[in-house]
């Protein structure tokens, strides 16, 4: 199956209003939200492109792919390209407050269902299909919580469906963006280049300085140096507060 040919084959049964590819940024993450974005493009987009129509407008196809696998220079292209083409874009955030007092799993389906949401009240699109990167299961979208929306979820989806990579590069470029700018008044923990993940810096820092109120305390290395430094965590919570 080419990268375009799913969506193609969906919009093509013609069952549904909207295909959205979903994927999430940050949930490795020690510190700031978890970003969770969805990307629709339309049927005429993905039949255009089976036609060779859509390169004539200068869609560079070789830009649409995982995140991981691009610069971050070819990502601020792509981002840009997605936003020009898609139909639908959208992140939501959640707080590492919340990824605590839930889980991370709960946390991002959460998000989707919001992403649900926000398309069917704004958008007025009702019958939807998810395609999701990874193995999750979602209960409250099984439930019939959302009776005309279904989903797939497809390990390495970021790699193999156009969609889920264009969500993929949507949710690496919005929240790397939101913890750079956290990391002004954190600068200790380098947020800006490590982005919250858990290199051997930041988690010599966190040993070091303890944590802030925007880490995940429910996070093993977080909760090992929530007691380390009460000092410095009491200097950082004063910073977060005067934000």
């Amino acid at each position: 199956m080419s990268f375009t040919e799913l969506e193609k084959e969906i919009y093509l049964d013609g069952t549904v209003d909207l295909v959205l590819g979903v994927d999430e940024a940050g949930r490795g993450s020690l510190a700031g939200p978890l970003g969770v974005a969805a990307v629709a493009f339309s049927k005429s987009f993905f039949l255009d492109l089976a036609n060779a129509k859509v390169s004539a407008r200068n869609v560079s196809m070789p830009s649409i792919q995982d995140s991981k696998q691009l610069s971050p220079l070819a990502r601020e292209k792509s981002y840009s390209i997605i936003k020009k083409y898609a139909s639908f874009v959208a992140i939501v955030y959640v707080s590492n407050r919340i990824i605590d007092r839930t889980n991370i799993n709960l946390s991002t389906e959460r998000a989707i269902i919001a992403l649900i949401r926000r398309v069917q009240t704004n958008r007025n699109y009702q019958k939807l299909i998810l395609l999701v990167d990874g193995n999750m299961r979602f209960p409250l979208i099984e439930e019939n919580k959302f009776p005309l929306v279904k989903y797939k979820s497809i390990v390495k989806g970021d790699k193999n469906i156009f969609s889920i990579a264009a969500a993929s590069i949507i949710a690496k470029v919005r929240r790397d963006q939101r913890i750079s700018n956290l990391a002004r008044y954190f600068p200790e923990y380098n947020w800006d280049k490590n982005k919250g993940y858990p290199t051997l810096e930041h988690r010599t820092q966190i040993k070091r300085l303890g944590i802030t109120p925007l880490h995940r305390q429910s996070y093993r290395p977080c909760r090992e140096g929530r007691s380390s430094n009460s000092d410095n965590i009491n200097v950082l919570a004063s910073k977060l507060k005067a934000l």
